[in-house]
């Protein structure tokens, strides 16, 4: 089970990485235009971000994955009926969602604060 959990990290790290790539990117085409990416001070904030992002939104979303896992295995019945199938799986999406928002809003907070 440590290989799932194992896994599990990394892909957190990588989708918080992803949202924040997307969110920057978002927010400084919105904001200062094309030319403001073309910054020293732009790459210094991408190069933090990409560090920063996996450790905080990506191990606050797998904190939460293994908390919505264990929870779900005490629920859980074998063979698995199709109701905790798909709360499974609803919970997976809201997890992603959870993600996505909190990712976006972290970064929307660094970029005000780096750039204000």
């Amino acid at each position: 089970m440590e290989g799932f959990f194992d896994k599990s990290k990394q892909t957190h790290g990588t989708f918080a990485i992803t949202v924040f790539v997307g969110a920057s990117l978002y927010l400084h085409l919105v904001v200062g235009g094309l030319s403001s990416l073309l910054s020293l001070k732009s790459l210094v904030f991408f190069l933090i971000g990409i560090v920063g992002a996996p450790l905080t939104v990506g191990v606050g979303g797998y904190l939460l994955h293994v908390g919505v896992e264990k929870a779900l295995r005490r629920i859980a019945t074998y063979p698995p009926s199709g109701g905790v199938v798909t709360a499974s799986r609803a919970m997976g999406l809201l997890i992603s969602v959870v993600e996505v928002v909190a990712g976006y809003l972290v970064t929307k907070g660094a970029f005000a604060w780096w750039y204000g």
